[in-house]
């Protein structure tokens, strides 16, 4: 079933079980872990064969919609074909001990960030600022 490109889902249903079922025999039967991970990638291969298929049509042919091709394999085979995006940040950061109170005034510094969205730090002094 996985050379047609069926799920795991697909695959349970057509044997009377569920996915939860194929996952304990996964665990108990290497072999059948084998056969499993076999029908995947046996999957995969047909999914992308669609693809390539679909991206040289004619102008007569049976036309792919490449977005929801692109959204199936990702929701299909995130480890293969999902969007990572990378967030790096920059700049220092000072650690030190703090004693207890520094903790409490830290604390109710993020308390009011919470509260306001704003760091009491950033207020001027006379309160200006406050509406």
């Amino acid at each position: 079933m996985g050379a047609e490109g069926k799920s795991k889902a697909q695959i349970a249903a057509a044997i009377g079980v569920a996915r939860n079922t194929l996952d304990v025999w996964c665990t108990e039967r290497p072999e059948f872990r084998d056969a499993i991970a076999c029908a995947r990638d046996l999957a995969l291969a047909w999914w992308e064969d669609q693809g390539q298929a679909g991206m040289w049509q004619s102008p007569e042919g049976v036309k792919l919609n490449p977005q929801l091709w692109s959204r199936s394999m990702s929701a299909r085979f995130p480890d293969d074909y999902s969007e990572r995006n990378k967030l790096e940040l920059s700049g220092s950061l000072e650690l030190r001990k703090l004693s207890d109170e520094e903790i409490d005034e830290e604390l109710a510094q993020l308390g009011a960030v919470a509260t306001t969205g704003t760091l009491q730090s950033e207020i001027p002094p006379d309160g200006s600022d406050l509406v």
